[in-house]
């Protein structure tokens, strides 16, 4: 090389450039918001004033009579906004890559005021210089490893939808790389549902603080150890097994743990994606629920004392199970009233816990005692009308759960109805509608919400059947009863076969197989008069006289003795 081509390559030269000949670099890491209100400030400063600060170029290495920005991408785009046809600009003349890339460095990535994501955008971009030597990279910054492997997982592994958002949205301007490293380490398809969760801090003019985003996050993490479902089983909700998930923290050394450990990441490994476990617990606690009936007829389904549903929770859980026993103390198996309970929600879900429904005892106590008494100064039994009463009440308990559930899954096609679009209509007016449809991965318009979804459904069947699942939710909760099982009203009941005659199911035949299987009559109520006493005992005269009535030859008497003998 010589010293004149050198000296050409080295001088600084103050030029005006039009801006059509200059063409950005590829390693420049700005990103530019053309709405930010400081991007438009630049635009009316450069009308009035020009470009005064000059942009750094060199000679294009491939491009004739063109040159290649090295520094100033947001100065010559506000240029080219406000209309300007040159800008000043130092040019560097014939320079090679990495020349050139030493110039951009020190004017871009070198600089205090990068956002996050022009800082994990300049990461990425020397990583690819040094070809992924993190330790170089590292050097070249004057940062750790640790350092350069959050900024790279910030640029590699946040999703489109949240880079957006960051560059659009001003709730996230004071947003730091400490706040996306956290939601970057959660997989792509997972971060829409954070930013969805995230929303209700989008109106909030405070940032919300690393450790609050943290603790937020923390919620949709679940220690795979404390799953109680089988994680190599491939049959689960339709899903792959936990076993082989990407979707697990040990998947993302560094982001999760403190340490390098193998064996405590593997202890400490966690699912990341909530709406999978909380699906796979859904069909885990069905299966269990299942398995269960045939072992404890009176099954009754609860959610631990301290446990706070909210209202769609409580939706959910009615639509699949029905009566959920909310307030209750702890029993024993032989206590007297006692239920057994399947935890349906919260930590201990899946566990089997006996219960008494808070109020039942005071209840049945103060029903004892307001019996009337007999001649001998004593309560009277209760008869057995009354008992039947009760028993029928515990039936209708059954009959009805299983009615919310058949309803909770009815397509608006099982409505009996020559006029189907009026009856769910009417049926909208009259018990209004639920705004929260459970999910369902096979349902096109599962997530129809304000006026974007309404008009995204544009067919009539469509439409019915979305207006119906949005509905039905109502009904279930119109047939949910949270008392004791054995004071259901009649108005629930007169209700229950009003939906059921609306859906064409046999309420009737319900009714008679709850009372076979679930609730079938005492075998020792054959022992007891109407009025509720114990029938007498029959002597053995009493009851040979009686066969004899009947024309039965009375056995023999045989001497015990003697048979011995023999």
């Amino acid at each position: 090389m010589n010293a004149t081509k050198e000296k050409q390559k080295t001088a600084e030269d103050y030029l005006l450039l039009p801006v059509k000949d200059i063409v950005p670099s590829p390693d420049n890491p700005r990103i530019i918001n053309e709405k930010n209100q400081e991007f438009l400030d630049l635009v009316d400063s450069i009308k009035a004033m020009g470009v005064i600060i000059p942009l750094h170029v060199r000679v294009h290495p491939k491009e004739k009579e063109k040159y290649e920005l090295l520094a100033g991408e947001r100065r010559l785009l506000a240029a080219a906004k406000a209309g300007r046809e040159t800008v000043r600009a130092i040019s560097h003349g014939e320079l090679s890559n990495e020349e050139a890339f030493e110039i951009t460095f020190a004017e871009n990535f070198a600089r205090e005021d990068l956002t996050p994501l022009e800082e994990s955008k300049a990461v990425e971009t020397v990583m690819c210089r040094y070809k992924g030597d993190t330790k170089a990279v590292a050097s070249k910054m004057g940062k750790s490893v640790c350092w350069v492997l959050q900024r790279i997982a910030v640029q590699k592994n946040l999703s489109k939808e949240w880079k957006e958002a960051i560059v659009e949205e001003d709730c996230f301007f004071k947003w730091t790389t400490s706040h996306l490293q956290l939601v970057a380490a959660f997989p792509q398809d997972v971060q829409p549902q954070l930013l969805e969760e995230l929303t209700d801090y989008r109106n909030v003019e405070e940032v919300i603080s690393v450790g609050e985003l943290e603790k937020q996050l923390a919620e949709w993490l679940r220690l795979l150890s404390k799953a109680p479902w089988d994680l190599s089983d491939k049959t689960l909700a339709k899903k792959p097994p936990c076993s082989k998930c990407h979707k697990r923290s040990s998947h993302q050394p560094g982001l999760f743990d403190d340490t390098t450990d193998e064996e405590e990441i593997k202890k400490n490994d966690r699912c990341l994606d909530r709406r999978c476990w909380d699906e796979k617990m859904e069909a885990h606690i069905d299966r269990r629920a299942d398995s269960l009936k045939k072992e404890y007829p009176n099954l009754v389904y609860a959610v631990m004392p301290e446990t706070k549903l909210n209202y769609y929770q409580e939706k959910e859980l009615y639509m699949r199970f029905g009566y959920i026993v909310e307030k209750w103390k702890a029993s024993t198996k032989d206590a007297a009233g006692a239920l057994p309970a399947l935890i349906v929600f919260g930590k201990e879900a899946g566990t089997i816990k006996y219960i008494k429904a808070e109020g039942t005892k005071a209840t049945t106590t103060r029903f004892r005692k307001g019996r009337p008494l007999g001649a001998d100064g004593k309560r009277k039994p209760t008869t057995l009308k009354e008992r039947r009463a009760l028993l029928d009440r515990e039936r209708w308990f059954v009959v009805i759960r299983h009615l919310i559930e058949r309803v909770g899954k009815s397509g608006v096609k099982e409505i009996v109805s020559e006029d189907r679009i009026l009856t769910v209509m009417a049926l909208a007016v009259t018990f209004g509608t639920s705004r929260k449809v459970v999910y369902d991965p096979t349902d096109k318009s599962a997530g129809v919400t304000g006026w974007d979804g309404f008009c995204k459904l544009t067919d009539r069947d469509e439409v019915l059947d979305y207006l119906w699942r949005s509905m039905r939710g109502t009904l279930c909760s119109e047939l949910t009863y949270c008392g004791p099982i054995t004071q259901i009203s009649d108005e629930l009941i007169a209700d229950a076969k009003n939906t059921s005659k609306l859906l064409g199911i046999d309420i009737n035949a319900m009714f008679k197989e709850a009372s076979k299987k679930d609730y079938p009559e005492p075998k020792s109520w054959a022992g007891l008069k109407e009025d509720g006493t114990p029938k007498a005992k029959k002597t053995a005269e009493k009851k040979t006289a009686e066969k004899k009535a009947a024309g039965e030859k009375a056995p023999k008497k045989t001497n015990k003795s003697k048979a011995k003998t023999k």
